[in-house]
């Protein structure tokens, strides 16, 4: 199991990020488990050299500095992604003598979190979710997570990523039962929509994350309008 650490003192930014980053493995169907500490010294006791993938460390932490912690690990040969976590900039470039993958000053926002983990994304890829289909007469694997919305155009389904549309010769039906529910919902008898990429709702047309807007039927309005805002 891929293990990601919060060590901070600052117990409402511990469960902060803690909540953000639950929040983007449930959206991206990545698995990992999160751990959190509160000194330097309950985090050093659990260690392990390459235990954590991703370390989110407080420079300013009571009894021995984030900074000292994050030698240790270097020392000890761990290549784990360290991002420290500061109150003010001024330690920044001091922590970079530890080469961390980012520096991010308290409260750490949402856009700052998602960009980190979606760059590092290939951590987490052998625990994603994903399905297969044939493509140009060979098989190959999509990750849920890309996947924005599935169509049909004649006798061949569509599948819709950011910056590529893979045809399927597996009929939509086919697809929505090898999809887990409720992230897949079928909002039009023609279109099969991830939650994940649903941005909002404009009448009749659910607006992705993309700038993409893909129609819902008369028949599944309530139910979609539901589904979209998480309450089925």
């Amino acid at each position: 199991m891929i293990s990601i650490a919060i060590c901070t003192g600052d117990q409402q930014e511990s469960a902060r990020l803690s909540q953000m980053v639950c929040d983007w493995l449930h959206t991206t169907g990545a698995q990992a488990q999160v751990c959190t500490y509160s000194t330097s010294e309950e985090f050093l006791l659990a260690y392990a050299r390459n235990r954590y993938a991703i370390l989110f460390l407080d420079v300013g932490l009571a009894g021995t500095p984030g900074l000292e912690v994050a030698r240790k690990l270097r020392q000890n040969g761990d290549n784990c992604q360290i991002v420290f976590l500061s109150r003010d900039s001024s330690p920044a470039l001091t922590c970079y003598q530890v080469h961390p993958a980012g520096f991010f000053l308290k409260p750490v926002f949402p856009h700052q979190l998602q960009e980190l983990l979606n760059w590092n994304r290939n951590i987490f890829l052998s625990t994603m979710n994903s399905i297969t289909v044939v493509f140009a007469r060979r098989p190959r694997k999509l990750l849920l997570a890309d996947i924005l919305y599935i169509t049909v155009s004649g006798r061949t389904s569509q599948i819709c990523l950011a910056q590529e549309i893979i045809p399927t010769n597996r009929a939509l039906n086919e697809l929505q039962a090898s999809l887990p529910s409720p992230q897949f919902f079928r909002c039009h008898r023609r279109y099969l929509v991830n939650r994940s990429h649903v941005a909002g709702m404009d009448g009749r047309n659910l607006l992705l994350d993309n700038g993409a807007s893909v129609p819902v039927s008369e028949a599944q309005l309530v139910e979609t309008k539901n589904w979209a805002l998480g309450r089925s």
